[in-house]
């Protein structure tokens, strides 16, 4: 095995050990009358316990490959999680198995061996199967976002897994730099709006102290299709950021902060934004998003957009929905969901949209 492959095996690994801990801790703190009394049939938490099953044999397949040849594998940290009833249990776990599912997509195609390569696709398909069941089944929403899956970063995958980490509880044998993908660091977390609506402006927060000097921060809203930019600016010491009309009804979107030294490529990053949704944005203040309108954003990512080289000992992806390298994330990732119902028509937002980690308050 490489030691690029050893290193996003063990990204993997990582991964499934909170997910496990998740099913394993949270799970088990919902009981088959709890679900009743939220509202959900009896055959959900039996499917439940079909999910907790294939985690735990992810674990166990992912180490197994690993220490097979001869290399260390990452061991589990603890982890404390913030539902507390089966509801919330059922919220978090579609943000969970959404993740996951980006997670892997993003790492596939960086293995080397194909047969890990396979074997990364085959738990990937599960963990879609898994999300697609819970938001359409169990929360009566989409099964799928766009046409394709959205993939993400190994850093933006080692903060999600960050969120839920107790710090200071990882066994000292865990040593990310020799274990985990280079560049791999922790960020700062991105908080946004409970309630985020295409085509307004919205009031963010995060620790600009990672800024270079003459580098622009721009919001990068990542979906199956494209990277959508924005540029982020700041007003009576806020920060602020367009939300893409475009992402009206895509579904599961991710939000991270970038910095770059010049205007992404294809991307819409207008320097107008600020002015023109001035007014709005002051009065977002409150309620976390204005009501300014977005002009048109355009995909920032192709599939010649970035190289497969490294820059600073972070990864440059070249797949098609990204366009950035794990060493321009300054926060993030935040998850939010832009939902449509059956006819692909989007859906009234508010209660249905979601963001997990990225939270105000």
């Amino acid at each position: 095995m490489s030691i690029l492959d050893m290193r996003i095996l063990n990204m993997a690994l990582s991964m499934e050990h909170m997910v496990q801990a998740f099913y394993n801790t949270s799970f088990r703190k919902h009981s088959d009358e709890e679900f009743a009394n939220q509202g959900y049939p009896n055959w959900v938490r039996p499917r439940y316990e079909q999910i907790k099953q294939h985690e735990n044999e992810h674990v166990a397949f992912l180490y197994n490959a690993i220490v097979a040849t001869g290399s260390r594998a990452i061991d589990a940290c603890e982890y404390s999680f913030p539902d507390s009833n089966s509801r919330e249990f059922v919220e978090l776990s579609e943000a969970i198995e959404m993740v996951a599912t980006s997670t892997y997509n993003g790492a596939i195609g960086q293995m080397e061996n194909k047969d890990y390569a396979r074997a990364l696709a085959s738990i990937m398909g599960v963990e879609a199967r898994h999300a697609a069941w819970i938001n359409s089944a169990v929360r009566k929403q989409n099964p799928w976002n766009t046409a394709f899956e959205t993939p993400i970063t190994m850093n933006m995958a080692f903060n999600f897994i960050g969120n839920f980490m107790m710090r200071g509880s990882c066994p000292s044998s865990n040593n990310v730099g020799d274990m985990l993908p280079v560049g791999v660091r922790e960020v700062s977390p991105l908080a946004i709006p409970e309630r985020v609506r295409p085509g307004q402006a919205i009031q963010i927060s995060y620790n600009s102290s990672a800024r270079a000097e003459g580098n622009d921060m721009y919001a990068a809203f990542i979906l199956g299709t494209g990277t959508l930019y924005e540029k982020v600016w700041e007003e009576n010491g806020q920060q602020y950021v367009m939300v893409p009309r475009e992402l009206q009804g895509k579904g599961a979107v991710y939000i991270t902060i970038v910095q770059r030294s010049s205007e992404p490529d294809n991307g819409h990053a207008s320097s107008s934004a600020a002015s023109s949704s001035s007014s709005s944005a002051s009065s977002s203040s409150g309620s976390g998003s204005g009501s300014g309108s977005s002009s048109s954003s355009s995909s920032a990512a192709s599939s010649s957009a970035s190289s497969s080289s490294n820059r600073n000992g972070g990864i440059a992806w070249s797949d098609a929905a990204l366009a950035f390298f794990d060493s321009d994330i300054v926060a993030g990732p935040a998850l939010v969901m832009f939902p449509f119902n059956s006819k692909g028509k989007p859906e009234a937002e508010g209660e249905d949209l979601w963001n997990w980690f990225g939270r105000e308050g």
